[in-house]
């Protein structure tokens, strides 16, 4: 059982099953192209030119020797970043219901995002509680190897060899809420609702849906927010959507977003006014609760991040994120990462005048981070870091100057589009910069599609400038 760089993976972790030693083949016969991809060098071999076959079933060794078949390598699907083997998911919920066939696959949502769908065959014509079941595979699971959405048959589609047709499993399977339907009761939880809805590809969202569970993530967020505010003019951020996880949550802070915008904007003739750069605007509390020292973790975007992490620890760990306040409103770009880091500081320092303190800095906010650790060092504290993912080596990096350009043009698009829209160019003017803004935001975004932009709205121009 070996990872992808051909290492025995440890008991209970999934690896691809190789198969060596002197009954191997050859090879495929006048096929040399499938005979190197499956028949590979043997880095354990006692003698030169030994091979080792890549059979293409994963599988696990469990902890009593039993060898678990977990799948086929060749149906690893990817969403979000994440690789799946569906094959991984089928076997959780062999365990945790009783089934007599199962399979898992993906489906797109009707905006354009991938989510996992599982089709289950109840065991001996029972019932399935569908709801239920993904509450135990969340107890069991990692949140990106629980399906979405659930759909229960009473057979499965097969081939004439008798193995499930995936290419013929139902499309339409259903997102599954854990939580009782309750209705909206307000016009802002009906506005509110509808939008979740519409982004999540639902037919209705109760006011105690949490957004996470049912399948919402960053990308999700962001259209999400976007729609609001043309449509409606509820400005809202990242923050308020992780702090206040669902509809009734939400609405109950519109009004006070509305109202403190409109002071802010009465500040100034230009709006600007409170955009001196504020240390308590840099954390957002993920978890407030709990009798441990808080983590503080750091990105140099958003704090959004790292919501899926906070789930996955200790319900008696507190957990706070930075980011940079020009994500949510007007100020300043940040000059430095030694001016990061000293706002971040200061708002740690407020929270906990005084150590043990303990960071995670992941990707880009390694350096930050780094800068961070080295002050509260300096001031004699005791802290413990750890760095995931670091990007310390930018510098050296072939790709950063380009990287860095295809933000600079879309930066230089969004304004060409404000400057359109406030000069009353055509219409067709407009929407070839809006496209082209769109197409720009989708080559950075790591994963699915955003719509063109509207002009005038800060939303995504600040993100690009953070």
């Amino acid at each position: 059982m070996l990872d992808r760089d051909l290492r025995p993976v440890p008991v209970g972790v999934v690896g691809e099953l190789y198969i060596g030693g002197a009954q191997v083949a050859r090879g495929y016969v006048e096929r040399p192209g499938l005979t190197a991809e499956r028949f590979v060098p043997d880095p354990y071999a006692s003698r030169p030119g030994q091979r080792l076959y890549r059979s293409g079933d994963l599988a696990r060794h469990r902890a009593d020797g039993v060898l678990e078949f977990a799948g086929r390598a060749d149906r690893q699907v990817k969403i979000r970043g994440h690789r799946i083997e569906p094959g991984e998911v089928e076997g959780a919920l062999r365990r945790e219901a009783e089934v007599r066939e199962v399979a898992v696959h993906l489906v797109s949502t009707p905006g354009g995002e991938k989510e996992l769908a599982a089709c289950l065959v109840p065991a001996g014509g029972g019932t399935l509680d569908t709801a239920a079941l993904r509450d135990r595979l969340a107890q069991v699971l990692p949140a990106h190897l629980v399906p979405s959405r659930y759909l229960v048959l009473d057979e499965l589609p097969m081939t004439a060899s008798g193995k499930i047709d995936l290419a013929r499993l139902p499309k339409d399977a259903r997102p599954v809420s854990a939580r009782p339907y309750r209705a909206p009761r307000t016009a802002v939880e009906n506005i509110l609702a509808r939008a979740w809805a519409a982004a999540l590809g639902r037919e209705q969202v109760g006011i105690d849906d949490s957004f996470t569970e049912l399948g919402g993530h960053s990308l999700t967020v962001m259209r999400v927010i976007t729609k609001l505010r043309t449509e409606h003019g509820y400005k809202l951020t990242f923050q308020d959507f992780y702090r206040h996880r669902t509809v009734a949550e939400l609405a109950a802070v519109v009004t006070d977003v509305q109202a403190a915008t409109a002071a802010t904007e009465a500040g100034a003739p230009d709006g600007t006014s409170g955009a001196r750069v504020r240390a308590a605007d840099s954390i957002v509390w993920l978890r407030r609760t709990g009798s441990r020292p808080p983590l503080f973790c750091v990105h140099p975007g958003s704090a959004h991040w790292f919501a899926e992490l906070a789930d996955h620890l200790d319900p008696d760990q507190p957990v706070a994120a930075f980011e940079w306040p020009g994500l949510s409103r007007a100020c300043p770009a940040p000059e430095s990462v030694e001016q990061v880091a000293e706002l971040n500081l200061a708002e740690l320092r407020r929270i906990a005048p005084s150590g043990p303190y303990h960071l995670l800095g992941w990707c880009g906010g390694s350096q930050i981070t780094t800068e961070m650790v080295r002050r509260l060092h300096a001031a004699g504290e005791e802290v413990t870091f750890l760095l995931l993912d670091p990007a310390l080596d930018t510098y050296e990096r072939e790709n950063m100057h380009e990287f860095v350009r295809r933000f600079e043009r879309a930066e230089a698009v969004f304004a060409e589009l404000a400057e359109a829209a406030r000069s009353g160019d055509a219409q067709e003017r407009v929407d070839e910069l809006r496209q082209r803004a769109g197409d720009l935001l989708n080559g950075i975004l790591d994963d699915g599609e955003v719509a063109p932009p509207e002009p005038g709205d800060d939303f995504w121009p600040g993100r690009i400038r953070v």
